[in-house]
């Protein structure tokens, strides 16, 4: 499909209405900066095989920063949510699928990744564990950790085996 549009504004306004602005806080580091890029580097890997046409050839953090801190979980420490969020760089972006909501942005790079929150242990100013929450962890809907973020935390900490478990499958079991 080819269009052509005579207004620079309209075309920037257009060319630009879906990017993100980047957000970075704070730097991940230690266990986090482990957690992020081995996420990121697990995604391009999975990208690069399945769709080599598209030449998928690196990522770019462009947001990191803490959604929340919960100080009511631990007895000794705090529960920090981050939310990061990435790009995937490509060499060739109409050879991609996009799919679930996933779109290219003003420089071509593949954004609308799904990310889930990612929860860290902190004691004594360190972390000293961390994980992603499942995409069924809605962190930003204050109603909904008090119902059931805070009692998932709780029994994942209580048993690290439920990490791969959604909050669905631990609090609406089917059957």
């Amino acid at each position: 499909m080819d269009a052509f549009v005579e207004d620079a504004a309209l075309y920037r306004l257009v060319r630009q209405a879906w990017d993100t602005p980047e957000q970075i806080t704070e730097e991940p580091d230690g266990l986090l900066y482990d957690a992020v890029i081995g996420q990121m580097e697990e995604r391009l890997t999975a990208y690069q095989v399945s769709e080599p046409q598209a030449s998928y050839t690196g990522y770019e953090l462009t947001q990191f920063y803490p959604l929340i801190t919960l100080d009511d979980i631990l007895p000794a420490g705090e529960l920090i949510l981050y939310q990061h969020k990435y790009v995937m760089t490509l060499d060739h972006p109409e050879e991609a699928n996009f799919y679930g909501g996933m779109y290219l942005d003003s420089q071509l790079r593949m954004d609308g990744l799904s990310i889930a929150p990612l929860c860290a242990v902190r004691e004594n100013g360190v972390v000293t564990d961390c994980w992603y929450l499942p995409l069924d962890f809605w962190a930003e809907d204050e109603t909904w950790m008090e119902e059931y973020g805070k009692l998932y935390l709780r029994r994942v900490l209580a048993d690290p085996s439920l990490r791969d478990s959604t909050v669905s499958e631990l609090y609406y079991p089917s059957g």
